[in-house]
């Protein structure tokens, strides 16, 4: 396990990953990731295939340029939902979620975490959301 983590602490930072976004607190969201933080998007379908197809890939440099776009393009509302929670390995977690979209059910499936621990505390080293859906109905313009 990441030094001196525990599920309830990698469950408390995953809440608190979704209530940033939620709340359209993109400062706080972008400071659960270490400073070499990654966030990438990819179907499941891509992913069972092998396929390196990423729908969003991006370091922290990109990914602020996201979210500094993204609020001025996207004002739409969200609420997720997490299901399980479980770390799966030394620094490793795993979390089901599901986003609505202004009401409407837009996307399922997984969050893949990689952990590491830093001198403020666990961060975010990746995040990769595992997109269940065969069609992507939504603009992804901010993160999910």
């Amino acid at each position: 396990m990441v030094a001196g983590s525990e599920n309830g602490e990698v469950r408390e930072l995953v809440l608190r990953y979704i209530a940033a976004l939620d709340n359209r607190d993109f400062d706080a969201w972008l400071a659960l990731y270490g400073e070499n933080g990654y966030y990438a998007v990819l179907r499941r379908v891509e992913l069972d295939a092998g396929n390196n197809l990423l729908l969003v890939g991006e370091d922290m440099k990109r990914l602020r340029g996201r979210v500094e776009a993204g609020v001025v393009r996207d004002l739409r509302r969200t609420v997720h939902t997490v299901g399980w929670v479980r770390m799966q390995g030394a620094d490793l977690a795993n979390a089901a979620f599901t986003l609505w979209i202004d009401g409407t059910p837009a996307y399922a499936g997984e969050y893949r975490f990689v952990l590491e621990m830093t001198p403020n505390g666990l961060r975010i080293a990746r995040c990769t959301a595992i997109i269940d859906n065969e069609m992507i109905r939504q603009p992804i313009f901010l993160p999910i």
